[in-house]
Formats: structure tokens, sequence, C-alpha cells
């Protein structure tokens, strides 16, 4: 587990070290806001799970001080994180006895309180999410009988109310997601045929699934 961070510079196509801080941990989530990045959950150095959130800010007048939040509900590991209206969405994950996670989440950035929404959707960590129309999307990973899945479940922010998308794509574990016009694009992460550079595409008007071009080079948990 590490504490370093690293800044990659996109107009230059370069690379700087940042202030290292915080605690050293692994299997975290990490998020960019306005006002600079959040960290939450993982393992620290020991292996132990850990709930402490931690932010840093690269525009301050104390850049080069980390920011210890309050801490979160369920330490976890494996989990997702989205961010909306100045509020963290944290969902599934691993927890110390194992168990895959199927608990959500909210840490208002304003108020610094952490909210229980209670159970929805499927058992899942090392999954995928993304946020589109004020619902966030939860797809892939491995679920509480430790078999990868390829369903999706979808949660409504405006009616805390929880629904069943179509499963699709390769199941998978350790890959990313990303929302782009109303497509949720979901790439790399390993099966039992080791790491991938599979591409699957969810159109969420549709409800369908479609297959993407295959590239790049395969990778997981990145």
């Amino acid at each position: 587990a590490l504490d370093t961070l690293d800044i990659y510079d996109i107009a230059s196509k370069s690379w700087s070290s940042g202030f290292s801080g915080g605690r050293a941990r692994s299997g975290h989530i990490g998020l960019v806001t306005d006002s600079g990045f959040y960290f939450w959950g993982g393992n620290d150095l020991q292996g132990n799970l850990i709930n402490t959130m931690e932010f840093f800010s690269p525009s301050s007048a104390s850049a080069r001080e980390w920011v210890t939040g309050i801490d979160g509900l369920d330490a976890r590991y494996g989990h997702s994180a989205t961010l909306h209206k100045g509020k963290i969405y944290i969902y599934g994950g691993k927890n110390s006895n194992g168990d895959a996670l199927n608990t959500l989440s909210r840490y208002d950035i304003g108020s610094q309180e952490w909210t229980d929404l209670g159970l929805g959707g499927n058992a899942r960590w090392h999954h995928a999410a993304g946020l589109w129309n004020d619902q966030i999307y939860f797809w892939g990973g491995e679920d509480s009988s430790g078999a990868l899945t390829n369903t999706l479940d979808i949660y409504d922010l405006g009616t805390d109310s929880w629904m069943v998308g179509s499963s699709g794509g390769t199941p998978r574990e350790g890959h990313r997601g990303s929302v782009f016009d109303g497509r949720f694009y979901f790439w790399g992460g390993f099966n039992v045929a080791g790491s991938l550079n599979l591409l699957d595409i969810y159109h969420i008007e549709s409800d369908s699934w479609s297959t993407g071009i295959s590239g790049g080079r395969s990778r997981i948990s990145y």
C-alpha cells in the first residue's frame, strides 16, 4: 500500500510527483471534485480495512497538506464511488469477513456527514459504476458466491429506489466504466481467461448491449 501521488499533465504529456500524504492504502476509491481529490476505504499497510476519508487540494495555499475527513460507515475495499451534486455515493465492495456487499452509503462533502441508504441490488465488488440522468449504474464484478457477473443494477437518486437493467457483456472484475452520450463503456478487467482488453457497451435508453472494438493493452484494477 502506498501514500504517493503522481500527476500527469495532459497538455505537456509529462509526469511529475505530487505531495505524498494521507494514510497509505490499496483497494480504495478516488474521486475528483471542483475542490480537489477525495480518497476513501481500502486496506492499510497491515492489510486492515479502513473507513477513513482523506482530501487533497492541488490548488489551495495549503497544497502540501492532506486533510482527514469524517470516518465512514462499514470499512471495505473493492467498492465503487459516484459523485452527484456534492455528495459521494459508496456502493458494494468486500468487508472484513470476505463478504461481498450490497450496501449504499452517502457522504455529504459540505456537511461532512455520512448517511446509510440501506441495501439494494446484487452484492458485488471490483465492479464499475457510472452516473447518467440522476441514476447510478452498477455493472459486473464478483458476486456473493464468488462468481463473475454481468448483471446490471440501477439506483434512482430522485426516488431512492432500485431497478434491474438487462444483463450483458463479458462477465469480469477489476474493470472500469465511463458514461458518454447515453452509453456506458466497460473496458479491461479480468476473468478466467486472464486480463482483458475487451470493450462492452450498454445503451442506456434502449436497455441493450453491443460489443465494441477490443484494443489497448490488457490491464486489471487500473
